[in-house]
C-alpha cells in the first residue's frame, strides 16, 4: 500500500451529527411510546430515522492509494474507485468545503467536479480521462500527492 489515511470530519460537524442521530432516537422512542398500537407504521419510522442518521453521525474518510488504484471510501456507506492508469494529472489544492462544495464528504458538484472534502486545508487536485475531477482534502496532501505521481 503507497498511502493510506483516514480523515475526520471536524470535531463541531460530528458532534452536531451525533446529537442529530441522538434525537432520532428520542423521537423513534416517543413514536413508539405514543403510537405503539400501528407497529409497522413505527417500525418503518425507526428504520429510516436510524437508518440515515446512524451512518451519518459514524462517517469518516478514507483515501487508499496503491499501484493499480486510488480509492475513496466513506466509511460505512460506499467507496469510489479510481485505476491509476485514468489519471491524467495530480496537483496540489486548497479547499473549503462550505464555499467550494456546499458540505462535507463525499460531494458531486456537476460537470464531472466531485469534492472528497472532510476539512478545509490543503488537498490534492486529481484529473481523469473521462474529464471528472476529484479534490480529496486531506492534511497531509503533499504525502498523498507523492503516492499519486
Amino acid at each position: 500500500m503507497a498511502y493510506r489515511t483516514t480523515v475526520l470530519l471536524p470535531r463541531g460537524v460530528a458532534w452536531g451529527l451525533r446529537a442529530v442521530c441522538a434525537g432520532c432516537v428520542l423521537l423513534s422512542a416517543a413514536l413508539w411510546w405514543f403510537a405503539g398500537d400501528a407497529p409497522i407504521s413505527c417500525a418503518v419510522a425507526t428504520v429510516i430515522l436510524l437508518g440515515v442518521s446512524g451512518p451519518l453521525a459514524l462517517s469518516r474518510g478514507r483515501i487508499e492509494v496503491d499501484d493499480e488504484h486510488l480509492r475513496l471510501k466513506l466509511v460505512p456507506l460506499f467507496t469510489k474507485t479510481v485505476p491509476r492508469h485514468e489519471i491524467v494529472a495530480v496537483e496540489p489544492a486548497e479547499v473549503d468545503p462550505w464555499r467550494d462544495f456546499h458540505g462535507f464528504g463525499y460531494r458531486l458538484t456537476g460537470a464531472g467536479r466531485i469534492g472528497f472534502v472532510f476539512r478545509r486545508g490543503p488537498a490534492v487536485r486529481v484529473s481523469t480521462r473521462d474529464g471528472r475531477t476529484y479534490v480529496i482534502s486531506d492534511p497531509a496532501a503533499d504525502e498523498l500527492l507523492a503516492a499519486l505521481r
